[in-house]
């Protein structure tokens, strides 16, 4: 906001559709920007994503905001050139890199968390829900 960083929190992302939890970030934004945030909207979360990719940035290093365990900052969409069978094709990339509170979480659950979503973004239709 013009007045500074604000991280709402989404409460109980695990028990909503996308639909419901695109409806509770407009909610929140829209009193985060107007001012009106109530002191729930900000307290309470565990986990972070950044996206300073709107900004045409590639890649950075996230820094978790306390209390929070984790953060994953993603970076700009872009075409890039890849080698698949030894063709060179143009194909989408996007960087992204996953801040964690070793306190709470170690490195191989970060990993594959971070294979996972890698896996989902390749092929969305792996998270099973309906739009």
């Amino acid at each position: 906001t013009p007045r500074g960083l604000l991280v709402p929190v989404v409460r109980d992302v695990d028990k909503k559709g996308l639909l419901e939890i695109e409806g509770d970030i407009k909610q929140l934004v829209e009193r985060a920007l107007a001012g009106t945030s109530l002191p729930d909207d900000l307290d309470g979360g565990t986990f972070t994503i950044t996206n300073l990719g709107i900004y045409g940035i590639e890649a950075f290093t996230p820094i978790i905001n306390p209390p929070e365990v984790a953060l994953l900052g993603l970076g700009v969409i872009r075409q890039v050139p890849a080698v698949i069978e030894n063709e060179i094709v143009v194909r989408w990339s996007m960087n992204y890199s996953l801040t964690m509170d070793h306190r709470v979480i170690d490195g191989a659950t970060g990993g594959k968390f971070i294979g996972r979503m890698r896996e989902i973004v390749a092929s969305p239709h792996l998270l099973g829900v309906m739009w």
